[in-house]
C-alpha cells in the first residue's frame, strides 16, 4: 500500500521573485511523484505563477507553522520557522548564499545562525558547497541543481532579420548581484561603436529614475508573470545576463535557452555548468567585454550556433532530473518515500 507523505516549503514572501518560483515549481513537480505538497508563506497565493499546489497563508515569524513529514526552508529567515514546525525531517534549500551579498552585511549574525542550524542544505549550484563549507565546515550539503519546465518555456520562433538587434536584460536594477547597471553600460558602449541595438528589460520592480537617466532601455516590462516570459524571450534576438559571481544560479539563462534564444552571460562559478559553445561568456562587471559580446551577437551564424547549442544544453536541466536528485538527497537523510 502506497503511503502519502507531506512535504512543504516555507517561503519569506509571496511577491514576484525567482527564489519563490522554484519552491512553487518544486512543490508541483513533487506532487507528480506522489507527494502531498504545499507552500507556506505570508499573504495570499502568488498571482504571478500558476502553481497547482495548496498555499498555506501564515505569518512565518509567528508560531503557527504547520507540521509536515518534510519541511524545507528556502531563505535564511525561514530556517527558524522550519525548526518551529517540529517536522520529522528538515532541510534548507540554498539558491545562493546571502552572506556573500554586501547589502546583507549588517545582518550577518542572523545569517550565520541560520546556516549553522544542523539541517542538511540542498544546493542549486555545485559551487555553493565550497562557499558554505568555507564558513561553516560542518554543514551537510546535497547538490540538486536547477531546472526549467519545457511545458512553459519552449521556442515560439525567432526573427530572421534581426535589425536592430533586440537584446533582453532580466533582473532588478537595484540588486547589485544582477549586474544590470554594468549590462546597460556595456550596451551603451556597443551603441557608441555603431551597433544598432534595441534594449528590452524585464524586472519584478518598476523602472527606477536612475535606470531611465542612463538612456539605454527602450522597452521596459514590469512584473511579467511566468506564463508571459516566453513571449518576452520570443520578442528578443539574444539575452544578456551580466550577474556577478554572487549569483546563486541564473534561471533566465536556462529559460532563454529553452526558448531557443542565444545567450551571452558573465563567466561566474554558478554558470560553469553551461557547456562550452552553448553560450558566449565575458568577465563579470566588464562593460567593454559586454560590448564585444554584443557585437558578436550581431552575426546571424553566431546566433544560429548558440541557438542550437542552448537547446541541446538545456536538456540536462529538466524537472525530472531535479526531482530525482532532490528525492535522492531526502532518501540519503533517512526520509521515507511515497
Amino acid at each position: 500500500m502506497t503511503v502519502s507523505l507531506s512535504l512543504q516549503f516555507i517561503v519569506p514572501t509571496s511577491d514576484l521573485h525567482g527564489g519563490i518560483r522554484l519552491p512553487l515549481e518544486l512543490a508541483e513537480w513533487l506532487t507528480d511523484n506522489g507527494w502531498l505538497t504545499r507552500v507556506v508563506g505570508p499573504g495570499t497565493r502568488p498571482n504571478w505563477h500558476d502553481a497547482a499546489v495548496p498555499w498555506f497563508s501564515t505569518d512565518v515569524d509567528g508560531s503557527s507553522i504547520p507540521r509536515a513529514d518534510v519541511t524545507i526552508a528556502t531563505f535564511h529567515t525561514t530556517v527558524a520557522p522550519a525548526l518551529r514546525s517540529n517536522s520529522a525531517h528538515l532541510f534548507h534549500l540554498c539558491q545562493g548564499y546571502e552572506g556573500s551579498h554586501p547589502e546583507y552585511g549588517e545582518i550577518m549574525d542572523a545569517i550565520d545562525t541560520a546556516y549553522r542550524a544542523p539541517i542538511p542544505k540542498l544546493l542549486v549550484s555545485r559551487h555553493l558547497e565550497a562557499v558554505l563549507k568555507g564558513r561553516y565546515p560542518d554543514c551537510n550539503c546535497h547538490f540538486i541543481g536547477e531546472a526549467v519546465d519545457p511545458r512553459i518555456f519552449f521556442p515560439l520562433g525567432f526573427r530572421r532579420d534581426a535589425a536592430p538587434l533586440r537584446i533582453g536584460l532580466v533582473g532588478t536594477f537595484e540588486a547589485r548581484v544582477k549586474g544590470i547597471r554594468e549590462g546597460l553600460e556595456g550596451l551603451h558602449i556597443a551603441r557608441e561603436r555603431g551597433l544598432e541595438i534595441e534594449v528590452h528589460r524585464a524586472s519584478a520592480e518598476a523602472c527606477l529614475d536612475e535606470e531611465t537617466a542612463l538612456g539605454v532601455t527602450d522597452v521596459f516590462h514590469h512584473r511579467l508573470p511566468t506564463v508571459k516570459m516566453p513571449e518576452f524571450y520570443a520578442g528578443i534576438d539574444a539575452l544578456l545576463f551580466p550577474s556577478t559571481e554572487q549569483e546563486g544560479f541564473g534561471l533566465p539563462v536556462l529559460e532563454a535557452m529553452s526558448c531557443g534564444v542565444p545567450v551571452a552571460h558573465s563567466d561566474i562559478p554558478s554558470l560553469e555548468v553551461i557547456p562550452e559553445g552553448a553560450s558566449l561568456r565575458f568577465p563579470a562587471g566588464d562593460a567593454e567585454a559586454i560590448a564585444d559580446a554584443v557585437r558578436r551577437l550581431t552575426d546571424p551564424e553566431t546566433r544560429s550556433r548558440l541557438r542550437r547549442g542552448g537547446l541541446t544544453a538545456v536538456d540536462e536541466f529538466r524537472p525530472h532530473s531535479l526531482v530525482t536528485r532532490l528525492e535522492e538527497a531526502l532518501r540519503n537523510e533517512g526520509c521515507p518515500m511515497p
